[in-house]
């Protein structure tokens, strides 16, 4: 007899647990990509420009108005931030600041992006 009541709670506590994360998952804020201002890279001058954002320091190469390369020189520390790095690559081929953030490091993409946006001293 004991035995089926400890099963019955637990079945009531794992019927109880899906359905709180089943409402937690419909009710939950949906994150949609930042959209940055679109300006062309061609107004800049050929050259290296240095900007930081918080915790991160990005180099822009420019030359004949496109950005040819892009590093981090600075970021914190984690898997995250190694994770965020990959939005240069989505800046240089889509030429623009207007790119997705990468899914899992948002927070850290965007610090990148605004980095990359006070190197050139873009405004928003």
């Amino acid at each position: 007899m004991r035995y089926w009541i400890n099963v019955s709670i637990f079945i009531a506590l794992s019927v109880t647990l899906i359905a709180l994360v089943s409402i937690w998952h419909r009710n939950r804020p949906v994150e949609f990509p930042q959209t940055v201002e679109v300006r062309p890279f061609g107004e800049f001058q050929d050259g290296i420009y240095t900007g930081t954002e918080g915790y991160a320091v990005v180099q822009i190469e420019i030359n004949d108005g496109k950005i040819l390369s892009a590093k981090v020189l600075q970021n914190k520390p984690g898997s995250y931030s190694k994770s965020a790095e990959a939005v240069i690559d989505r800046v240089i081929d889509a030429q623009s600041l207007e790119v997705d953030m990468i899914t899992g490091a948002t927070a850290t993409s965007r610090v990148i992006v605004d980095a990359i946006r006070n190197a050139l001293k873009i405004t928003e």
